[in-house]
Formats: C-alpha cells, sequence, structure tokens
C-alpha cells in the first residue's frame, strides 16, 4: 500500500487528508494520507523519515513550500522557475519536486479574466503561495501592471527579480505593507489576491487590510484560505459588492494535479467539492460552539 501525507506546520487546519483518502477510496487506490507537523527545525529530520519510511509522495504547505527545495534530487521547470514547491514525488528513494499550485491558481484566477487583463492588480503576500499566483498572472495574463505588498521587503524584492522577465511588459513592484499604502492600492486595482494566511482558522477574525479600507462594487477580490470558507477579507468585500472568492477551487485543483503526478489518476473533484464544504461548515459550527460566552 502507497503512504502520502501533507507536512507543514501547523497542519491542523488541513483538508487534504479528507480530500485524498476519498479520492483514494472513491478510485479503489491502496493508499493511505495523513498530516505531519514539522516543527521549523525538524524539516530536514522529517522528509528523511518519510523517505525511510517508503512513502510514495507528500504535500507541502506553509511554511515549507521554499525551505524544501534544497532537500530535493530535482525540480520540475515550473517548480524550479517559481521557487517553491507543494508536491513531491518519492521514487527509488530520489525526491522530485513540483508545483501545482499555480495550476490550481489558474483555473481559479481565470474565472477574472476579464478584470484582469489590462488591469492594476495588488498581490497580498510573498511566500510560496504568491509564488505561484504571480507566475500565473504574468505567464497566463495580461495585467497593466502589478503591485506585491508585504511585511517582509526582502521577499517582495526577491519575487520582483526573479519575475521581472517573464513578462517585461507587465510592470512589477513591492511595497512595505501600511495603512496608507493599502488605501493607496486598494483604490486602484482591480482585483486583490490575498496569499497570506493572515485571516486562517483559528484567527478567523484577522484581516490582511485593515478595517478602514474600503472595497468597490466593481473590484474582484480573492483569498486562498480556504478555512473558514469566507475569511473577514471576503466578508468585508462581499458587503460592498464586490466579486469575491475563496481558495477552496484551488486547493481542489491543485490537488487534482498533484494526485496525478502520484497516481496516473483523475481525482473526482465534483464527487469531492461537497464534501469538502460539508467538513468545513461542521468545522466553523464546531468553532461558534465552542467560542459562545455561555460555554
Amino acid at each position: 500500500m502507497k503512504r502520502f501525507c501533507i507536512i507543514g506546520h501547523p497542519i491542523s487546519h488541513s483538508l487534504s487528508p479528507l480530500m485524498y483518502r476519498e479520492t483514494f477510496k472513491r478510485l479503489a487506490i491502496e493508499a493511505t494520507y495523513e498530516a505531519v507537523d514539522v516543527e521549523p527545525d525538524r524539516l530536514e529530520e522529517r522528509v528523511d523519515q518519510l523517505v525511510r519510511s517508503g512513502f510514495s509522495g507528500f504535500n507541502v504547505t506553509v511554511p515549507y513550500k521554499e525551505a524544501v527545495i534544497k532537500l530535493l534530487d530535482s525540480l520540475d521547470p515550473a517548480a524550479e522557475k517559481i521557487g517553491a514547491v507543494n508536491t513531491i514525488a518519492i521514487k527509488q528513494n530520489k525526491l522530485h519536486g513540483f508545483n501545482t499550485d499555480a495550476y490550481g491558481a489558474l483555473r481559479l484566477i481565470e474565472l477574472y479574466r476579464e478584470q484582469i487583463d489590462g488591469r492594476a492588480i495588488l498581490l497580498i503576500g510573498a511566500g510560496g503561495s504568491a509564488r505561484a499566483v504571480l507566475y500565473t498572472l504574468l505567464a497566463a495574463f495580461q495585467p497593466s501592471h502589478i503591485t506585491i505588498i508585504t511585511r517582509t521587503m526582502s521577499r517582495a524584492l526577491d519575487l520582483v527579480e526573479r519575475f521581472r522577465s517573464l513578462s517585461p511588459n507587465v510592470p512589477l513592484r513591492s511595497i512595505a505593507a501600511s495603512r496608507e499604502a493599502f488605501k493607496q492600492e486598494v483604490d486602484v486595482a482591480s482585483v486583490v489576491v490575498n496569499t497570506s494566511p493572515v485571516g486562517m482558522y483559528p484567527r478567523v477574525e484577522d484581516s490582511p487590510v485593515p478595517d478602514d479600507i474600503h472595497f468597490r462594487s466593481d473590484q474582484a477580490v480573492i483569498d486562498l484560505i480556504y478555512t473558514p470558507r469566507e475569511t473577514k477579507l471576503l466578508r468585508r468585500a462581499a458587503a460592498a459588492g464586490a466579486r469575491t472568492i475563496g481558495g477552496l477551487e484551488m486547493l481542489l485543483h491543485q490537488g487534482a494535479r498533484a494526485c496525478e503526478i502520484w497516481t496516473g489518476a483523475q481525482m473526482p473533484i465534483d464527487h469531492l467539492r461537497p464534501r469538502l464544504l460539508e467538513a468545513l461548515s461542521q468545522r466553523e459550527q464546531s468553532h461558534t460552539v465552542s467560542s459562545s460566552p455561555d460555554e
């Protein structure tokens, strides 16, 4: 029986175990999937344990999508260009890295093509997911320009340098996160994409955009977070009439690509979507009950 997992820290929020277990069951694939919480100073040790334990592959989430690259034996060309990996196949004790986030991002962002081409894009965050989204925006779309806003300027500057040549006609710039910067950039952006973990369960009342910054009804706001289904950022954008979408579709499509890499099989996305939505709903109801002042 093949073994797969997802590594990250924290990892308890991940729906990947449910998604892949349901997939393997429905497709009659003899395989297991689990979540492995990896402490920041034990990445190399735990990856080595996965190889020695006979795992066939694993997914990588925050905060290891970039750090794991130095442990790999080969990289898919897209993953090498992006500089981040979220899917690893193990064959004959060799680790081969892929970035299926870019495929998932394409399937998600394609819904907003008319609001992207020729328009201003605001990208929040500069981590592994931001790299995949930026790669997708430059490879498949033609925005007028892209602004990266983040608290860690060194990472944002690295993104600009890495991707500048991918689409020379699309200006890239990075700015430090501040209330003034958010106000200026949200005011002009057609599409706002949050790739940061701010607002993810359990810190569901956090938002990467300050509360006094207002959205518009002609904007699209995308949050790659899928737990909760509707983040505070998306609730505020929806209240202003903006088009909004969470990260569940990206999760499904990047997962489908990873499943194909590992097994050659097509993930049953339409079967999985209601199961994941049900799991998210149950989680949110449980969180509401446990957070009740009557408890």
